[in-house]
């Protein structure tokens, strides 16, 4: 019976943690280094860790438990334009918290600069964000750019999200696995 009640109790107090404790994910991206981004997503930092690397050698997934690591998978991509729609709804529909968002970039042709930097501007006061920096460069002799973004989201949300997603069969919403 005490094992039974304690079990029931550890039970309900994750439950009521992945209620309250967001799970916090960071993402840069940057043309300058041989790595095209990395992920990182962290729930209670030290208990639950992820990460997804893009390099040219592919996409890697892997997973730690208490900092051991307990999952290294390759993923393949999918490169199609409906593929990259369905990851941008996925994103919206989990209604992240941004706490930090930081673009610079720069391009040879300064009308591109231009356009980004105004679609950026237009989106602003729709992105939920602390700290919003656009630093755009009109004057580069090569291309470049550099993304980072801190943001927050629910982990009942994800879940839900995921299993929606995952529910029809169509839409496979981040990465299949190889």
């Amino acid at each position: 019976m005490y094992i039974f009640s304690t079990l029931l109790l550890i039970i309900l107090i994750i439950i009521f943690l992945l209620a309250i404790v967001p799970l916090k994910v960071s993402f840069n991206a940057n043309s300058a280094e041989s790595v095209n981004f990395h992920f990182i997503a962290s729930w209670l930092n030290p208990v639950l860790k992820g990460t997804i690397v893009k390099d040219y050698g592919g996409v890697l997934l892997k997973v730690y438990l208490f900092n051991s690591k307990v999952l290294a998978r390759d993923l393949k991509t999918k490169s199609d334009s409906k593929g990259f729609l369905d990851k941008i709804n996925f994103i919206k529909s989990l209604h992240p918290k941004f706490e930090r968002l930081e673009a610079s970039y720069g391009f040879e042709d300064p009308s591109i600069t231009g356009m980004i930097y105004g679609a950026l501007t237009l989106l602003s006061p729709y992105i939920k964000s602390d700290t919003l920096y656009n630093n755009p460069d009109f004057t580069m002799t090569d291309d470049y750019f550099y993304f980072d973004a801190l943001f927050e989201i629910n982990v009942f949300s994800l879940a839900l999200t995921l299993f929606r997603y995952n529910k029809r069969s169509h839409m496979k919403v981040l990465y299949e696995g190889k």
